[in-house]
């Protein structure tokens, strides 16, 4: 799977959770960079936005957005007392982080 086809499988995963809450999804850039090839999106709703990226056939940057103000995944995850953790780096599951986003805290 190509990083654009990473970015739409995790966007399907994160947009059965968003969708009905009225976020909609784009792709916001995609090719190659100085750190290989890559593929990034949005869900947006109104101000609010959840950023996220691909590269090297694993989740890169999560951005949580609302109106001017970013909170990197880490940053969010400390705000809300609830522990950061990236799925697929070791156990092969490369959708795993839209997985457990899917499945909020617990």
């Amino acid at each position: 799977m190509n990083h654009d086809e990473q970015l739409a499988a995790g966007a399907a995963i994160l947009g059965a959770r968003l969708a009905p809450l009225g976020f909609t999804f784009a792709v916001t850039s995609s090719g190659d960079s100085a750190g290989g090839p890559y593929a990034a999106g949005a869900f947006t709703r109104g101000r609010q936005a959840l950023s996220f990226s691909v590269r090297h056939g694993a989740l890169g940057l999560v951005t949580y957005h609302l109106g001017d103000q970013d909170w990197t995944h880490a940053e969010m995850m400390r705000a809300v007392q609830h522990p950061a953790r990236y799925p697929g780096f070791a156990d092969g599951d490369r959708l795993g982080g839209a997985r457990l986003r899917l499945a909020g805290p617990g």
